[in-house]
């Protein structure tokens, strides 16, 4: 007469070995990602989120493996807006913590720029007015929505966003510096030469803000003569 194994027996089997093959794709996936893997990371976390789709842990560390991902293609000017926001809808519907807010700001600021450089700049304005929204101390969202605005002709609107970004923390030398563009633009030449002069002196070494500033200068004694 042949023995049978108990059902309960079974599933209790069934449930330990599935349980450490789940500790062992989370433990491939964290090591992944400290190597840099990005790709790799993500399969590991997507097979772990097939066996717990409820892990809000597993959702995080699956949109910092696709922001990996995307900020490599990036280097080469190869990312594209949905690699960026694939990691973005992750890290939304992951744990919320300031290490994860950072990194999904992060996301929703290179959707934005890959959206831009696609041509898209309406969709590229809103995520990153969607963005001010839920963080009104996004800095750097807010920095490139003046930037967009300002190409857009939006000069007032663009100003209003760069003192914003000045008042928040008055040392962001790139508030300042972008300020004096805009007023360039506009033929406000004292009031860009102010701004210049304050983001020389609170980044002295930048390459960009001496040769704007030696450009203003020389333009204020031109008008001058």
């Amino acid at each position: 007469m042949v023995k049978r194994i108990p059902f309960l027996h079974l599933l209790a089997g069934f449930l330990a070995l599935s349980a450490c093959s789940n500790r062992s794709l989370k433990r491939n996936a964290r090591v992944a990602l400290l190597q840099g893997d990005g790709e790799r990371a993500a399969r590991f976390y997507e097979d772990a989120l097939d066996r717990d789709p409820g892990d809000a842990r597993l959702r995080r560390g699956l949109g910092e493996a696709w922001l990996l991902v995307a900020r490599d293609r990036s280097q080469d000017g190869d990312d594209k807006p949905s690699d960026w926001s694939r990691s973005a809808r992750e890290l939304e519907r992951g744990v919320s913590d300031t290490a994860s807010r950072r990194l999904l700001s992060e996301a929703r600021l290179g959707m934005a720029k890959a959206l831009a450089r696609a041509g898209d700049t309406d969709q590229a304005v809103r995520g990153l007015e969607k963005e001010l929204d839920s963080d009104p101390r996004a800095i750097a969202a807010r920095n490139f929505l003046a930037i967009l605005v300002d190409r857009r002709g939006e000069g007032d609107h663009a100003e209003e966003l760069f003192l914003q970004n000045a008042a928040i923390d008055s040392s962001d030398a790139d508030a300042w510096f972008n300020l004096a563009l805009v007023e360039w633009g506009r033929g406000r030449r004292l009031e860009a030469a102010d701004h210049m002069l304050h983001a020389s002196r609170l980044d002295p070494k930048d390459p960009e803000i001496l040769l704007w500033l030696e450009r203003i200068s020389k333009g204020l004694g031109g008008a001058e003569k």
